[in-house]
């Protein structure tokens, strides 16, 4: 970022149509560098400004970015193991009846299949609707 405002700035300052007289160097290979960088930022003091500015907003909004990112990857985890949780008590608390159900259907299928005299007969005595 601060490259680019840098690079920005020397470009701007290098085009820019100002007299002879207030430019930092003739040009950028035959100046002082870190005097340059000063020279070129005083001379262009709302543009560096501004850019500087722009630079820090953008680098303010990554790093919002980057934690509401967390965020949601902390709150996906969270609500994974809520789901992991619940299918471990719902299969604790359903499996006993099931096993309970599965049993009576077993012997009511064993009854139904049975071949007995006197149940027969009592069947017989039930009046069938």
């Amino acid at each position: 970022m601060i490259a680019l405002v840098l690079l920005t700035l020397s470009f701007v300052h290098g085009y820019a149509n100002i007299e002879d007289a207030k430019r930092c160097a003739a040009n950028i290979w035959a100046s002082q560098r870190p005097k340059l960088i000063g020279c070129i930022m005083a001379a262009h003091e709302g543009l560096a400004g501004g850019l500087i500015g722009g630079g820090g907003a953008l680098f303010a909004a990554w790093l919002a970015w980057d934690a509401v990112q967390v965020q949601l990857f902390e709150e996906r985890e969270r609500r994974r193991r809520q789901q992991a949780e619940a299918k471990e008590v719902a299969v604790v608390c359903i499996a006993q009846p099931i096993h309970a159900a599965a049993a009576s259907l077993s012997e009511i299928t064993n009854a139904l299949r049975a071949d007995r005299p006197h149940e027969n007969a009592a069947d017989q005595r039930v009046p069938s609707a």
